[in-house]
């Protein structure tokens, strides 16, 4: 029989066999493709599932799909990427790697929104309340693996926040003595019989020049005279129309076309204080500050990078922060706005034929977040590069290899410039009284005497022929207060700052560097160092040392260290013993410690036991070390951690010696959920003195109860 199945085989044409063929090659086609999407995909899915130390699980750790992706990059291919840049999920990215300051707020890619807002006052202290907010505008996190083997993240976000800016602060200091002012109302003309050359007989002339008090020029502070009005010369022949008033009943000066004699009117010859006077003396100080509302644009991007052996982190944030009524906001925006020019910090480190090691060094993180940058200051451009030897393993936290980052940094910084100023016064209590009121006038026929002396020259009326003289004096007394205000103005604006930072950061110590100038209108260059370890055994170090020209108030030169060492029975109880300097070696001059506290040295011993949930401390400032330093203060704390949730806080003071000092108070801090952004509410009461000194034996002393209700909430 005939073979029909080889018949039928053969019997297949050509075109039949290329269209079977070209069926193969789409189904390759379709497949290679299904498979790129299934690797993607898989990528997506399991991208920067991260650990407190940065561990990135990278597609190319599967083994099958390693395979296949290397399978598919020896394909001749145009890209420069293993793996696009793309998306990736908030959750896929833990907040650690993400975290940034910005303007002294820490936000990572989880944050949509915060909120911090109180409301502070006192018994004389202004009402203010003061709100600080951020929204997110979006954000986006991009990964990618180049050819190369680098691993990329690159992280962006666009941020508005508002904020309450202290522009203006007044300190008043106000003092009232009760006293007893005295007064006196003095009235006196002599004419008689011309003895002056130039006259003739029968002529009469005044004996005593005319003056006037002008009661129009008394001071209003210290309520005397300040000008004497001349109507008459001495000699000056008087009128028969002017001495015919004159001779009138009661003081007379004459007519208005003549005036003679004196009228003088002083209503402060002096003042005294009684003993029952003196215990009324009181003092009061108000403080009141206006805040500004401010607003800032910012844009964050941050970039990591790493290969087998290293990784590098660039950070750039570019913002504009507008504040009203600051009166350099036109020279700052166009600062701001010159920013833009600058480039953006982006890190660069070599390719390699090995995989990349996802292990991204803790350092490099901590080493970003610990760029010096200016307190109470406004970013416009900081731009950052860090770079660290990456870790073989994950749990290598505390032999992870030094990070260096290195910084520019441009914005505005705060400069307050003062006002002293006292202003004494005396303010009338009560209504005049009477002490002595006594008047005699007359001519040769009546008991009276009277001398006048004027230019050397004595003349008297036993020497004078037909003279007539007028003397009213009248004596007054009246309360008075001697109100003393001392007023310290501070006004803030904002000026163009420029800084450069770098730091070196282990595991066990931080290393900073930092140099800049404030462009105020005194130049304030200043250079830093400061150094902080946690050595072993429990000894922890600090060192600080800054130098500026032109210093004053906020911005001074001094040395700072401190050393302290920590004691563990169990995981409950510890306890601290410390120590540490703070010199001061310039600065503005010190105002009046009771009107405001100053910046002063300090030299302290202190210890904290905790065990368990309850914490106590004690300090103690060793006053006279150093010059300008704090005076004697031993301060003590105690604090309860009640729950997670629940912390309350007590200090008290048995000894300070300081001219303004809080003896005591109190704070309570309750976070209302049992997540870390949970809404938290904040209480806290200070009681603050004030200490002028001793008067008339009485100690000069104020006070205030200062409160402030602080509520954070953010998502």
């Amino acid at each position: 029989m005939e073979d029909r199945s080889k018949a039928n085989f053969v019997k297949i044409s050509s075109s039949q066999i290329s269209t079977v063929l070209r069926s193969i090659r789409f189904i390759q086609l379709v497949t290679g493709t299904l498979l790129f999407t299934t690797i993607a995909h898989l990528n997506t899915l399991n991208a920067l599932a991260q650990s407190s130390i940065s561990e990135t699980k990278l597609a190319a750790d599967r083994p099958i799909v390693n395979k296949l992706l290397h399978k598919l990059s020896s394909r001749k291919t145009k890209s420069s990427f293993i793996i696009s840049p793309h998306k990736v999920s908030d959750r896929e990215i833990h907040p650690f790697t993400t975290t940034i300051i910005l303007n002294e707020l820490p936000i990572n890619h989880l944050t949509d929104w915060q909120t911090r807002s109180w409301l502070e006052f006192g018994d004389r202290f202004s009402d203010n309340f003061v709100f600080h907010g951020l929204v997110k505008i979006n954000s986006e996190i991009q990964e990618s693996l180049a050819k190369n083997n680098i691993f990329t993240i690159e992280q962006t976000g666009q941020y508005i926040q508002i904020h309450s800016i202290k522009k203006l602060r007044e300190v008043t200091v106000y003092r009232k003595q009760p006293q007893t002012m005295t007064g006196m109302e003095m009235q006196m003309s002599l004419v008689a019989a011309c003895l002056f050359p130039d006259s003739t007989s029968g002529d009469i002339c005044s004996y005593t020049p005319g003056l006037i008090t002008d009661r129009n020029s008394i001071d209003r502070d210290f309520l005397v005279p300040t000008q004497l009005l001349q109507t008459s010369e001495v000699g000056e022949i008087v009128k028969p129309e002017t001495l015919a008033v004159i001779m009138q009943p009661g003081f007379q000066m004459g007519t208005k076309d003549q005036q003679l004699g004196l009228d003088f009117y002083f209503p402060n010859a002096g003042t005294y204080t009684s003993d029952r006077q003196a215990e009324k003396l009181s003092i009061t100080r108000t403080e009141t500050i206006d805040y500004k509302p401010g607003l800032t644009f910012s844009r964050v991007r941050q970039i990591i990078k790493a290969n087998d052996r290293e990784a590098a982190l660039g950070l750039t944030i570019r913002g504009w922060t507008g504040i009203l009524d600051d009166k350099n906001t036109l020279l700052n925006s166009a600062i701001q706005f010159g920013t833009e020019l600058l480039p953006d910090a982006i890190p660069q480190i070599n390719g390699s034929t090995f995989q990349a090691n996802k292990n991204v060094n803790i350092n490099l993180f901590l080493a970003a977040r610990n760029t010096r940058v200016p307190a109470n200051s406004f970013t416009a451009y900081h731009a950052g590069i860090g770079k660290a030897a990456s870790p073989a393993s994950r749990h290598q936290k505390q032999s992870a290899p030094k990070a260096q980052f290195n910084s520019l940094w441009v914005g505005i910084s705060p400069v307050v410039k003062r006002h002293y100023k006292n202003h004494i016064r005396y303010i009338l209590s009560s209504d005049r009284r009477i002490v002595a009121d006594a008047a005699a006038e007359g001519g040769v026929n009546q008991n009276i005497a009277f001398v006048s002396a004027v230019n050397n020259e004595i003349f008297s009326t036993p020497t004078l022929e037909n003279f007539y003289t007028q003397i009213y004096l009248k004596i007054f007394e009246q309360d008075v207060n001697l109100a003393n205000s001392t007023k310290l103005t501070e006004e803030t604006s904002y000026y163009p700052h420029v800084s450069f930072s770098g730091n070196l950061t282990g595991s066990r110590n931080v290393f900073r560097y930092y140099t800049g100038i404030i462009f105020a209108k005194e130049l304030k260059p200043y250079i830093g160092l400061d150094y902080t370890k946690k050595a072993r055994h429990n000894w922890n170090y600090q060192a600080l040392a800054i130098g500026y020209i032109n210093p004053d108030r906020e911005y001074y030169s001094h040395l700072a260290s401190s050393i302290s060492k920590t004691f563990t029975w169990n995981k409950n109880t510890n306890f601290v013993l410390s120590t540490g300097f703070d010199y001061i070696l310039d600065g503005d001059d010190r105002i009046d410690d009771a009107i405001t506290i100053s910046p002063e040295s300090s030299v302290t011993l202190g210890a904290v036991a905790n065990v368990g949930a309850v914490s106590f401390g004690v300090t103690n400032f060793f006053g006279g070390i150093f010059p300008e330093s704090v005076d004697n203060t031993l301060l003590t704390t105690l604090a309860v951690q009640f729950s997670k949730t629940l912390r309350f806080s007590i200090y008290f003071s048995p000894i300070n010696e300081n001219s303004s000092r809080s003896r005591y108070g109190a704070n309570l801090q309750w976070r209302l959920g049992k997540h870390k952004n949970s809404p938290s509410l904040a209480v806290n009461w200070s009681k603050y003195e004030y200490d002028f000194g001793e008067i008339s034996g009485r100690d000069l002393q104020t006070n205030d109860d200062i409160f402030t209700v602080q509520l954070q909430i953010g998502s």
